[in-house]
């Protein structure tokens, strides 16, 4: 299983967070693996409430459905969780 480094930039925190995911991937896959992971990094202060994934750089949300490869990530992408 081929796998990418992503940054994911959380707003409400200040912080990033470089995370490996799989390239076959979809998004309501990844999207409770961030919120859980990021939670636990903040030891708490993150609270997932209705979160969605956008574009680092553009801000364009994602849909849920998108896979990593519809979203044409390569290693190295922004993600922002909001």
């Amino acid at each position: 299983m081929s796998r990418l480094l992503i940054e994911v930039h959380v707003p409400s925190l200040g912080e990033i967070f470089d995370m490996s995911i799989p390239r076959n991937a979809k998004i309501y896959e990844l999207l409770p693996l961030f919120t859980k992971a990021v939670a636990q990094l903040s030891d708490g202060v993150f609270v997932p409430n209705d979160v969605a994934l956008c574009d680092g750089i553009t801000g364009v949300v994602y849909n849920n459905n998108m896979s990593v490869d519809d979203m044409q990530l390569k290693n190295g992408s922004r993600l922002m969780l909001i």
